[in-house]
Formats: structure tokens, sequence, C-alpha cells
């Protein structure tokens, strides 16, 4: 995973140093396919501005240390009070050896929490996922089986959840031939231009206070209910667009998709009440591949900074994120991380984070590392 994109990827190397990334052909996830942001994930491992030693805070920044001193600085300390109320803030983590290694640490130092934060948050999709269908999970979207999408602000081709998987379903439904003389028919609302709205067949370009209108209006016209209440979009041109893209839902119950990119818990309840009433779960939806990619929790993150604030935690420990820069409450965050006793940042980088902390232990890269 790279800024949250996951690729299968192969890499070439001129005595031993990586030079160039490709897409591996044999991933049944992103099909030899790769984004911009893994492509140039290369050029961060050459990176000058890398920390090529651990540091701790002085007087005046930081100092350099050796890896020895700073593991018994910080060992001294965990072993000093074993029973401390340790924090692990770190961004969504897939591979199951670090998540063994996470757990063999909160078995050694039992009141240790890790807290889950990604900067573009899913958690509303998560909430919702685990109310209706009692999983805290986001599900496979095949977009190769469906006939008609419908997108409410979800750029699922250039940013949302898996794009390079997405795109390679999607492209697949899209290309005419005497074999296959049909493509799949796409409507998307938006507030914003996205890569995925300029490849729509129709973009309606709506106000995001109309985001949670054009969901409860589209499970009324493919359910018959009257949810809205009467409200609908003042633009009588792209009601009807609304309308229309219900009736070919419709047309392709169980072949068809709809998907929202707001970070809205009630939105996404709508959202996968249209799933249902279509019949598209066990279709073009499934829980039985569920994504990891996003496993972040906005209310354990705001719980982590009240803690902090309350002075609440002994060690805070922050690995592969930046909070401080891209978390709304940023700023509350970088005041009380002050409270702690220890604070450790694993970053590769001196960011905002990481000089709030009294300790730095740059990590490796995923290149090098590998």
């Amino acid at each position: 995973i790279n800024g949250g994109d996951y690729c299968s990827i192969l890499v070439k190397t001129r005595e031993g140093r990586p030079i160039k990334i490709e897409g591996n052909t044999d991933s049944k996830v992103t099909k030899g396919g790769t984004s911009a942001r893994v492509q140039a994930s290369v050029l961060s491992l050459y990176d000058t501005s890398r920390l090529r030693s651990p540091m701790v805070k002085a007087k005046r920044g930081f100092d350099n240390v050796s890896w020895d001193e700073i593991d018994k600085a910080v060992a001294g300390k965990l072993e000093a009070n074993p029973n401390a109320n340790i924090r692990l803030l770190t961004s969504t983590v897939i591979s199951p050896s670090t998540k063994k290694v996470f757990a063999a640490f909160a078995a050694k130092y039992p009141n240790t929490k890790v807290v889950s934060y990604d900067a573009l948050s899913y958690s509303g999709m998560l909430m919702a996922n685990m109310a209706s269908k009692g999983k805290s999970e986001i599900p496979d979207y095949d977009f190769a089986k469906a006939k008609t999408i419908v997108s409410i602000d979800a750029d699922f081709l250039g940013t949302w959840i898996s794009p390079v998987e997405f795109t390679k379903g999607y492209t697949s439904n899209r290309k005419v031939s005497k074999e296959k003389p049909d493509m799949s028919r796409h409507y998307h609302f938006e507030s914003r231009m996205s890569l995925t709205g300029s490849n729509a067949d129709y973009r309606v370009a709506v106000l995001p206070s109309e985001l949670g209108v054009v969901a409860l209006n589209l499970y009324d016209a493919v359910t018959g209910s009257n949810t809205a209440g009467g409200v609908k979009l003042k633009d009588e041109a792209k009601q009807a667009r609304l309308k229309e893209a219900a009736e070919w839902l419709k047309k392709n119950r169980g072949a068809s998709l709809v998907v929202s990119g707001c970070n809205d818990v009630n939105v996404q309840l709508v959202v996968n009440a249209i799933n249902d009433a279509l019949g598209n779960y066990g279709n073009t939806i499934s829980f039985d591949n569920a994504s990891m990619l996003r496993q972040g929790s906005d209310s354990s993150v705001k719980t982590l900074v009240n803690e902090l604030v309350g002075g609440q935690v002994n060690i805070l420990m922050v690995h592969d994120c930046n909070p401080v820069y891209d978390h709304p409450m940023g700023a509350s965050l970088a005041d009380a991380m002050a409270k702690a006793d220890l604070s450790i940042s694993f970053a590769s980088n001196m960011n905002e984070t990481a000089e709030k902390c009294g300790y730095v232990c740059p990590d490796h890269h995923y290149l090098e590392s590998w």
C-alpha cells in the first residue's frame, strides 16, 4: 500500500537499486495495473530529506542519536511503567505480520490500544455496513458485472477505495464488439470535477448539500417509497435524470451497482438499502472478499485526542500517518501530545506530527525492507 493505493507490483533493479515499478499481471486484484502514486513511490526511496538516524528532542530542535541509545531510553521508560496507557496511532495496516507485531506488543503491555486512522476517512461506510450488515468492512465491488452504475460522489476511477482494481472491471464492461454489443450505463452525481465524472455517460452536477437528497430520491424511485418527504433537486432536468437512472437500475436488478463517496453514515445506509432493494448483494457486491484497505475509525481517533487532552495517555506512538497536519482536530492533538510522558514517531521524514514527538525513529522505505 502506498498512500492508500494497493497494487501488486514488480520492481526493476540495477545493482540492487530499485529504478522502475510495474504492475504484476498475475495479480487477481489489480491485474497488472498501477497508479501514478505507486509509480512515483520509487522516487521517495532516494529522497534526500529522509531521516538517516533516530532523533531525540532537545532544547533546540532534535539531536541525532544511535539506535542503541534510543532503544535503551525507550525500553527504560516502558519497563519503568509496564501498566502505562499506551496508544499506537497508525494508518490502515493490511499486513498480517505487522498486525502480529502489534498484537505481541499489546500482549506484553496490556493497556495498549491500536487506533486506525485514515486521512481520507471511510468511517461512515464502515459504520453503515456494521449497522445494516453486521460487518465493519468495505465489500468487494465488481464493476465488471454491473450493467447500470450510479455513483453519488464516488470517484472510483481516481481516488475511491481501490481505483486501480475498479478501473479494470469498469473498462471491461465499456468496450463494444461484435461479441459484446452492449456496454454498461453510467450515471454520476457529484459536487466536484472528477476523473470518474468525466468518463460517465451522464454527469449531473449537484451541491454538496444535495448528495443526501440524491440518495433519498433514488431510493424512493427504486422502491416506490416517500422517504424524501417531497424534497427534490431544484433543477427539474437533474431530477428527471435521477428518475431515469432509477429506471435503468430497476431494469438491471442484480446486475447494477450504486456507490457513494460520502463519509456520512446516513447516506451510506440509504445506498445500502438501494442495493438491497435491487438484489445487488451476492452479485455485484460481496463481503466474501471484503476490502481491508480502509479500517480507520473517526470515533476512535476523536476518543484518542480527548484522552490526550485529559492527560490519560502515558505513551503515544505514531506510525505511518501525520494527523497533526491532516486531521480536523490536528491543532488540539499537537497541543495535547506534550501531556504524554513519551511520544514516538516512526516517520521517515520530519513531518508536522514528528516535530511534536519526543523521539523520532525513522522506519525503512518499503522498497528497501521488502
